[in-house]
């Protein structure tokens, strides 16, 4: 399994496959062309800005795309090779570990330390990699959010979505 070399609009039309949201009805829905959905799909232009609100609603894989593209994020990409659940829960446990294993010893490294300029060179290079390694580690579990909410209909795209409750029942 491999972070894919991928595009937004590769992203884009797989989530749109996967939602089955015909391009037409979304294009309808957005007030942009069918041809503009299909030119965002083969990377010739960028996904509608006006209408990025609603096509990151539509799954997280869209959500990841509009990411994926507004900031050139690896971190949103999409994972390729085997999709089953299990595959991608085995990743982010090996993801896990290695995050873990970085960010264990980061606490005493970073004691009284304030920035870049009280690190040596080495302190850096290990801050930097268990970074890396956490960055992975988010990889893994948007691509398995993804692929539970698409294969199971869980409904997290309302979750992730949804504005925050008052913690407060009292205030309303």
């Amino acid at each position: 399994m491999s972070v894919a070399e991928n595009n937004a609009g590769e992203m884009l039309r797989e989530a749109l496959f996967r939602s089955g949201i015909p391009t037409k009805a979304l294009a309808a829905e957005t007030h942009y062309s069918v041809d503009a959905y299909y030119s965002a799909m083969n990377g010739k232009r960028k996904i509608p800005q006006d209408a990025r609100n609603k096509i990151a609603s539509v799954s997280i894989l869209a959500g990841l795309a509009v990411a994926a593209e507004a900031t050139g994020y690896k971190l949103f990409s999409f994972v390729t090779g085997d999709r089953h659940p299990q595959a991608l829960i085995r990743r982010v446990e090996k993801e896990d570990q290695e995050a873990d294993a970085a960010l264990k010893e980061i606490p005493f490294l970073l004691l009284d330390k304030n920035g870049p300029e009280d690190l040596s060179e080495s302190d850096l290079e290990r801050l930097r990699n268990a970074g890396q390694e956490t960055c992975d580690r988010i990889r893994a579990d948007l691509n398995l959010i993804c692929e539970m909410d698409d294969t199971y209909r869980l409904g997290l795209i309302d979750y992730l979505i949804e504005k925050e409750k008052t913690a407060n029942p009292a205030v309303r």
